[in-house]
């Protein structure tokens, strides 16, 4: 009575990192303004403040020339001891990042944004944010139903045959019959 046909579409969604991206920023645009503008913050400081964002959100601010990192000497009163074994142990090393722009305009959440929405991003984009695992393509299945051949037929009773009854008040083009296997050949006769 209803004919059923399977429909599948690929679509791009934003991820649980994605959502969280497009509302407060992206990682490397959260690391960006953690860092004041004049002297800058150490790696360490950095990395407390800017919690789960930091690592990436520093190598991509870096990888864009948003932020720069430069090595500076511990004071001497943090210097480690010598080792007891005659080895020198290298000096610890500070690293302090300092801003490298004074303004940045975060791109990544200005595509999630556009994804959240409903519109889309250039395909290279997409594949970056895809890698980055901010978005992903997501497949819809679906179910078309829609009517048979015999919907129209549906709760009438089948008729075996076709009676004087029928033609006399017409309602014979409207019924539907039961098939009739003409092809059946019919008992054998008895003799002869």
């Amino acid at each position: 009575f209803i004919e059923t046909s399977p429909l599948s579409r690929t679509c791009p969604a934003v991820t649980e990192d994605g959502k969280r991206s497009a509302a407060e920023g992206s990682p490397e645009a959260i690391v960006w303004g953690l860092v004041p503008k004049d002297g800058g913050i150490l790696s360490d400081e950095l990395a407390t403040a800017a919690g789960a964002a930091s690592k990436i959100g520093l190598a991509k601010a870096i990888e864009k020339k948003w932020l720069t990192v430069v090595k500076e000497a511990a004071p001497d009163d943090e210097q480690a001891a010598p080792e007891g074994d005659g080895k020198k142990k290298k000096k610890d090393e500070k690293k302090r990042v300092l801003r490298a722009v004074d303004a940045i305009e975060d791109t990544v959440q200005e595509q999630l944004k556009s994804l959240l929405a409903g519109g889309t991003v250039p395909d290279d984009q997409f594949a970056l944010l895809q890698k980055r695992k901010l978005a992903s393509m997501v497949t819809i299945k679906s179910l078309k139903v829609q009517p048979g051949a015999q919907f129209s037929n549906f709760g009438q009773k089948a008729q075996a045959d076709l009676t004087h009854e029928m033609i006399v008040k017409g309602t014979w083009s409207e019924a539907v019959f039961k098939p009739v296997n003409v092809a059946a050949g019919g008992g054998a006769p008895p003799g002869g």
